[in-house]
């Protein structure tokens, strides 16, 4: 098993930073080992890299399957500085991280919705995961690198861009992760808050499935069937879905969590950005949240999407944003797999999950 070393960031603001708060926060150790998996594993492995990172490392326990250049960063975010305006919003992947953390965004700042079509929605929220998923190189030239060489001089690439450009950015922070709890500050629900997202299993399978599709660089060689079987095995990016979801679920009473359901959201928004504002301890008008549910909505989301682009995509970020997309997909015998997985997975966990 290869063993990792972790560099010291030098971006001034946020060596900074650290060197302040050494003393009063000791660094906690990583609960997990990583490991590489080996090539004969990957080669079996249902999606394919054309370039970028290729090669993967899995925790031990947990079996979440992670990007190499994780283990570099592995114990910077283990061990990420949080402060008390945070606000955490994590989610397994196609949960509806995006659309829940431009809520978020409105809800702390109402009267600034006008703002949302002239910056793109990294300058909003941060995905501090885009530093193992997708690391920048100095060549890419990208608006975010000038914009990381602009705040964070003397920074470097290596020591994670979007950590170091959320340790200089202003409060209150909106940070996004698809990383479980367990591979986050164990301090951080005594911290700051966290807003949960989940997404009933059927549709995030069939979301990332056809987000992965889209990806550049990347291919997905196998039938949907294939895929499916796959993720209800745990062998994709972030490891097992219910493990990531019961890791949050179990601390749902906490008062500094709130878990929100994608399908709750789309049945009834302005009822769940009522509770949302709650739990941010924002007290705002029904007026004022009617505008958010405009300016949140499908179509607005889609239409900022086409001037700035939350992925580069071929296509859309925002595809379809419906429930019960899996009935378009599944064939009878794979609705069956699936229903009984859900079943087992979810016996005596009181999560229930609408389907339409």
């Amino acid at each position: 098993m290869q063993k990792f070393t972790y560099n010291t960031p030098v971006c001034a603001a946020y060596f900074t930073l650290i060197l302040q708060t050494a003393s009063a926060m000791p660094e906690h150790q990583l609960p997990v080992i990583l490991e590489e998996i080996p090539e004969k594993e990957m080669a079996r492995y249902p999606v394919r890299r054309t370039k970028g990172v290729k090669t993967f490392v899995r925790t031990k326990p947990g079996g979440v399957l992670m990007p190499a250049t994780y283990a570099h960063l592995a114990k910077r975010f283990y061990n990420l500085e949080l402060r008390s305006d945070d606000v955490v919003v994590a989610a397994y992947p196609k949960s509806g991280t995006v659309w829940v953390a431009e809520v978020v965004w409105t809800l702390l700042n109402p009267h600034a919705l006008d703002t949302l079509e002239a910056k793109p929605h990294h300058h909003r929220a941060t995905l501090l995961d885009m530093d193992f998923l997708h690391p920048t190189r100095a060549e890419d030239n990208s608006p975010l690198l000038q914009r990381f060489l602009s705040e964070c001089p003397g920074g470097r690439l290596e020591d994670g861009m979007t950590l170091q450009l959320a340790a200089v950015a202003p409060s209150p922070r909106i940070l996004k992760t698809h990383l479980p709890i367990n591979l986050l500050n164990p301090d951080m629900l005594n911290i700051c808050k966290v807003v949960y997202v989940a997404r009933n299993p059927r549709d995030v399978c069939v979301s990332l499935y056809r987000f992965l599709g889209m990806m550049k660089g990347v291919t997905v060689p196998v039938e949907f069937q294939d895929f499916a079987e796959s993720f209800m095995s745990g062998s994709l990016h972030y490891g097992p879905y219910w493990d990531h979801l019961e890791q949050a679920w179990r601390h749902r009473d906490h008062p500094n969590l709130h878990v929100v359901f994608y399908e709750d959201m789309k049945k009834d928004v302005l009822q769940e950005l009522k509770k949302l504002s709650s739990f941010l301890g924002r007290s705002l008008t029904d007026d004022q949240l009617r505008s958010i549910v405009e300016y949140t909505s499908f179509g607005r989301m889609k239409a900022r999407d086409a001037k700035f682009p939350v992925v580069d995509l071929n296509g859309s970020f925002f595809r379809k944003g419906e429930i019960g997309d899996w009935k378009n997909m599944a064939s009878p015998q794979l609705d069956a797999l699936m229903d009984g997985w859900i079943k087992e997975k979810s016996r005596g966990t009181g999560i229930t999950f609408k389907y339409e």
